[in-house]
C-alpha cells in the first residue's frame, strides 16, 4: 500500500477489478463486471463496510461456501516474510478474511475447511478476526484447533492461537467463549509463553492483560500458574501481561 494512502482507499475501483480478474483465473464463473459492482456498493463507507461489501459480493457471486475458500486460496501468493508487513502487504487478504467472519458460523459441516482456510489466510494476513466468531459459535472444536495450532512450527500460526482467543481485541467484539473453557485456554498459552518468537509471546501477554480486566481472580490464577511452571522463563511475559493491573492500583480502580 503507498505511503500516505488511507487503508480504506486501498479497496478502490482497481483493488476489486484485479481481484475479479483473480478469482476467475482462480476457477470462479464469475461476471467480472457484475461482481464489481457489488463489491463496490460501499465505496463511500468506512474500510469495515467497504470489506463487508467485497465479502458478501463474494458470496453472491460464488454462492457455495466451500467452494468460495478453495477458490480464495487459490488467489494466495507466498507467505510473509515477516510480521512487519502483515498489515501492508498482506492487506490485500483482508475481505478474505471477513468473508470467512461474517459466514463460517453458518456451516458448522465445513468446519475443518474453515480453519484449514484461516490456516493459509493467518500466513498472509492477520487471521484473528476471521477465527473469533468460529470460536464463539463452536467453541469446543475450534479450541482443540487451537492447541494443536500452539504447536505448529509456523510462527504465524502460533501466533493466531494465541491472538485470536483474547477477551478483548481492538477493533472486535468481546470474546470469552475461549476463557470459559479454561484447561484448554490455558493449554495454548502454556505451549507459547516462552515461545523464541517475540510476536508470538506478545499476544500471549496480551492474552494475560486483558483476562485481568475480565476476572482479575483468574488473571492472578495464569500467573501463579506460570510463575510455578516457567519460573523466570516467564518472567516479561507476566511483566508485560499485567501493565494494566499495575496501571490500575495506581489510580484505584
Amino acid at each position: 500500500m503507498q505511503k500516505g494512502v488511507k487503508i480504506k482507499d486501498y479497496f478502490d475501483k482497481n483493488y476489486i477489478e484485479n481481484l475479479a480478474l483473480q478469482l476467475q483465473d482462480a476457477g470462479a464463473a464469475i461476471d467480472a463486471s457484475l461482481f464489481v459492482k457489488d463489491a463496490l456498493s460501499a465505496q463511500d463507507s468506512a474500510f469495515g463496510e467497504r470489506l463487508t461489501a467485497i465479502a458478501m459480493a463474494i458470496d453472491r457471486h460464488i454462492p457455495h461456501y466451500p467452494t468460495a475458500l478453495t477458490v480464495m486460496s487459490k488467489t494466495f501468493k507466498e507467505q510473509l516474510p515477516s510480521f512487519a508487513v502483515m498489515y501492508s502487504t498482506g492487506l490485500r487478504y483482508a475481505p478474505f478474511g471477513k468473508y470467512v467472519e461474517i459466514f463460517a458460523p453458518r456451516f458448522p459441516q465445513y468446519f475443518d475447511e474453515t480453519v484449514n482456510f484461516v490456516e493459509l489466510l493467518t500466513c498472509r494476513y492477520t487471521g484473528e478476526y476471521a477465527m473469533r466468531p468460529v470460536i464463539e459459535a463452536f467453541p469446543e472444536k475450534s479450541m482443540t484447533t487451537l492447541e494443536r495450532w500452539s504447536m505448529s512450527d509456523n510462527a504465524y500460526i502460533r501466533r493466531l492461537s494465541s491472538e485470536c482467543m483474547r477477551v478483548g481485541l481492538p477493533w472486535a467484539k468481546k470474546l470469552t467463549a475461549a476463557v470459559s473453557q479454561w484447561e484448554k485456554y490455558v493449554a495454548v498459552l502454556d505451549n507459547l509463553v516462552c515461545d523464541y518468537n517475540p510476536y508470538v509471546t506478545r499476544s500471549v501477554a496480551n492474552n494475560l492483560n486483558e483476562l485481568y480486566k475480565y476476572d482479575k481472580t483468574l488473571g492472578e490464577e495464569l500467573t501463579t500458574h506460570w510463575q510455578q511452571k516457567f519460573g523466570t522463563k516467564a518472567r516479561s511475559v507476566i511483566k508485560h501481561g499485567t501493565r494494566w493491573l499495575r496501571r490500575s492500583a495506581k489510580i484505584g480502580v
